[in-house]
């Protein structure tokens, strides 16, 4: 198949910006100066599918933008022809930034360095790679998982961080009643708050209602507290988060006890 002529004209170069795949060679070969990219990290730091995001749950507070070629067979190994000068650019208010901010943030400055290296003609030189970090962290694609939290491993600040950059977060539940459980997940919606500790030295995981409180309390597993207002339960509406916990099957009732008007239950998943 031969490579598209725009306006019958042969192609000098191919700029690709998130477009999400790759070239196919036969056009790259065909375009003069081949391929250019505009990566918006150090790389190789954060090479893949959601740099953004990945640097961001980092808790990074610089990042910057990266100008390559394009490799016709693997995304991100082409040769960095300009980068932007350590130490790189601050992230602005890098604890409660999101993605889009962050992307609104580069996206200017990432026009500025591709307009610039084109009248530098940068594409057009054998010169070594322009990279400024010997860093080499993964970015690959947010999926679901990402978003399940594990009570046992992740701090309060993880959880937090997570449901500000990909959240909602979620969890493993259940409906109806054993042994005809099905799998639902309970997502909670209105992420969490960063309470004063409460639970003394209770394993990760635990929760608490107290009296007539909708909020559910969870032990994390830095022995933070965090409070969830509601949540939603596979397939239908939102719940208070406590409410939510009884319905998804995940108040492990073996393990429950009250302390005053609190009571304390071990959150769970049926299906671990």
């Amino acid at each position: 198949m031969q490579p598209p002529l725009p306006n019958d004209e042969p192609i000098n170069l191919v700029i690709a910006v998130s477009f999400g795949l790759l070239i196919p060679s036969r056009i790259l070969k065909a375009s003069k100066y081949g391929g250019l990219n505009v990566h918006p990290s150090m790389l190789p730091d954060f090479r893949g599918a959601a740099p953004i995001h990945w640097a961001l749950l980092h808790g990074c507070k610089t990042t910057g933008i990266s100008l390559q070629t394009l490799h016709p067979h693997h995304f991100d190994q082409g040769r960095v022809l300009a980068q932007t000068p350590l130490p790189g650019l601050d992230i602005p208010c890098s604890e409660t930034i999101t993605p889009p901010e962050l992307s609104a943030f580069l996206a200017p400055r990432a026009a500025e360095l591709l307009v610039s290296s084109l009248r530098d003609r940068v594409f057009s030189s054998d010169a070594q790679s322009q990279v400024h970090t010997t860093l080499l962290r993964p970015a690959p694609k947010i999926v679901p998982e990402h978003r399940h939290i594990d009570w046992s491993l992740w701090s309060a600040d993880e959880i937090l961080r997570r449901h500000r950059v990909i959240g909602p977060l979620w969890n493993n539940g259940a409906s109806g009643s054993s042994p005809g459980l099905h799998m639902r997940r309970i997502i909670w919606s209105s992420g969490f708050q960063l309470m004063p500790p409460s639970f003394d030295n209770a394993e990760p995981g635990m929760g608490r209602v107290s009296g007539s409180d909708p909020h559910l309390y969870i032990q994390t597993a830095d022995k933070q507290t965090l409070r969830a207002e509601s949540a939603i339960v596979e397939g239908e509406v939102a719940k208070s988060a406590s409410s939510a916990a009884n319905k998804a099957n995940m108040v492990d009732s073996r393990s429950s006890f009250m302390i005053g008007s609190s009571k304390y239950m071990k959150l769970w998943s049926p299906f671990s």
